[in-house]
């Protein structure tokens, strides 16, 4: 009886988190909501920071199949925050969540801290990219 109990409530929280979601915007993208914003440019701790009050974190990518669904629905040639960041501790990047990322693809030549102040991650064309 409590795990059909236990099964019943997984099930309700996952509808009531698909139907906010889809209200708010997310799309599901291969295993996890993602929510792309192609309207309003921010600095990477305002675009955290918005992430956090709907509920979540700048995205960090779990795998290459994973970037790649994303980028695919991603406008060409801009870029967009990753939730990765050494501003911490520069070279030790980790998730904003606070966690070691578990996928990096650096562009070549990246990360290079160019200028001594490229503390946090975008992606560009599916390449991440240390950037102020």
């Amino acid at each position: 009886m409590e795990r059909i109990q236990r099964e019943n409530q997984d099930s309700m929280d996952r509808i009531f988190q698909q139907v906010k979601s889809n209200s708010m915007g997310f799309q599901w993208i291969e295993s996890r909501y993602f929510y792309i914003e192609n309207n309003f440019k921010q600095t990477w701790i305002n675009a955290e920071d918005t992430c956090r009050k709907m509920g979540g974190h700048l995205a960090a990518f779990q795998n290459q199949k994973e970037l790649s669904a994303v980028t695919s629905k991603l406008h060409q040639d801009i870029s967009y925050w990753v939730g990765i960041t050494d501003r911490e501790k520069e070279g030790e990047f980790v998730t904003a969540s606070g966690n070691p990322p578990i996928f990096l693809t650096w562009n070549k030549g990246e990360p290079n801290n160019y200028g001594g102040n490229e503390n946090c991650v975008n992606i560009w064309n599916g390449i991440m990219n240390d950037i102020p």
